[in-house]
This record gives C-alpha cells, structure tokens and sequence, in this order.
C-alpha cells in the first residue's frame, strides 16, 4: 500500500499533514515526487536543492514518529536538457539544463543522495536512451550500485573545496563503497580539484575508483598510516565519483 505521490515543492504541508495522521501506519510506502530540474542558486526554486536532504530527514522522522517503518521513495527524479527536451512540457516553470551531460550530473548526484539516505530512487523524466550521457550515467549508476545499503563510513577530507557531498554504502560481499562529489551548479566541463581522503579505522586490499558519467574505472593508489587507509591527490568533480573500497 503506497501513500500517492505528490510533488513535495508545492505539497510539503500536503505530505505533513498525511504524515502526522492516524493512517501513516497503515501505508508500505510512503513516497514524493522530490525534484522537477532543481538546481543550486534558482531562481524559481530558492535554496530547496540544499534543503532537500534535511526535508527527507524530517519526513522520515516525522514519519516514524507516527507509527510508520515501511519504506521511502523520492519517485519521479528529474532533470531535463535543452539538447534532449522530451521529458518536459512547454509550459512548465522548471529550469532546463542546457545539455544532457549536465542533466546527467545532476541525475547522478540525485541517485546516489536518495540512496545514501535510505530512499528508493524512481526517475520520471529520464532522456530518451539515444541521449549520450544521461542514460549511461543512470545504466552504470544501477549496476555499481545494485544491492547496496547505506552506511556511515568515517572520512576526513582535505580539499579546497568547501562543498564536497558523501555517502557511504555497503554490498553484500562486504566490500564498501563511498561516493563523493562538489555540491555547487553543475557545468558542462568541471576542472575537478585535488583531494586527500582519511578513512579511519579502515584497511582495504584495494580501492577502485569508478565514474560513472565517464563509464570506467581505475585501481588507486593508497597507502595505510596508523591504520588508516589513506587516498591522495583524488580529483573531485561536480558529479559523483565512487571508490569501491575492496576486503
């Protein structure tokens, strides 16, 4: 039994109102159409990209607080480009993306946000499969991360980047994997920045790092220091890179 889903930008008091209710308990899933375009610094969404995250945490809690332990889905995940526009109607207030391959950096940080934060992940407006980038960025980010489940892993991270984003996943193998990425407007060719990572209290015998915007994936160099696994010089860009952490 799934609660119907609304668009949660203009039905936040909507869902509340639902959640607070004596029939939350009675629902498996409780889902919302979470973002139509959103982008940092919008002018039609304010800050509601940053806020996203915290918005997820309040319904859940709320949620629970209410009888609720079913499941969560942010349904309908969308941004569409101006190169590939079949996924949005003419009238519509949503802020186009100018191409695919920033439409499909933006599907990417979506993906792996609602994953990491426990929360299914439906996509509504998904380019058409000739679009270069946004479907082999979705393709590859199911296959890395199917069977996965969120986890905390404890990182420091050295960057001059003041906005880097992460999450932690675990498979079923007990390989771990973490994904990180510069939280800022996306664009069409990010020069990335230089990164140092400190996992504490973690050894792995070998790190993979896998882009999946890109489609491949590399060995690391690492090295261990006080029982730490340390990665240097990792270059951190404006869509999710993944290391595959491996026992």
């Amino acid at each position: 039994v799934a609660l119907a889903p609304n668009v949660l930008f203009f039905a936040r008091d909507y869902l509340f109102t639902v959640l607070r209710s004596d029939v939350i308990p009675m629902f498996d899933v409780i889902q919302w159409h979470g973002i139509y375009d959103a982008v940092p610094n919008s002018e039609f969404y304010g800050d509601y990209y940053y806020e996203y995250p915290s918005i997820i945490q309040e319904i859940k809690q709320t949620a629970t607080a209410h009888g609720f332990d079913g499941e969560y889905w942010g349904t309908e995940l969308t941004w569409c480009s101006e190169e590939y526009p079949t996924c949005h109607a003419p009238d519509q207030p949503w802020e186009i993306q100018a191409t695919d391959k920033i439409a499909a950096k933006y599907d990417a940080r979506g993906f792996v946000l609602q994953l990491g934060m426990d929360v299914g992940v439906l996509f509504g407006g998904l380019e058409s499969t000739s679009a270069p980038w946004t479907y082999p960025t979705v393709r590859n980010l199911n296959t890395v991360l199917a069977g996965t489940r969120p986890t905390t892993l404890t990182v420091e991270i050295e960057s001059e980047a003041t906005n880097i984003v992460n999450y932690g996943f675990t498979l079923p193998n007990g390989d771990k994997l973490f994904a990180l990425w510069t939280h800022g407007a996306a664009v069409e060719d990010d020069p990335g920045v230089i990164t140092n990572l400190t996992f504490s209290d973690l050894s792995a015998q070998k790190v993979e790092g896998i882009d999946v915007l890109n489609g491949f994936q590399q060995g690391l160099i690492t090295e261990t220091e006080n029982g730490n696994l340390v990665i240097r010089a990792l270059l951190v860009r404006d869509y999710p890179i993944i290391l595959r952490l491996i026992d």
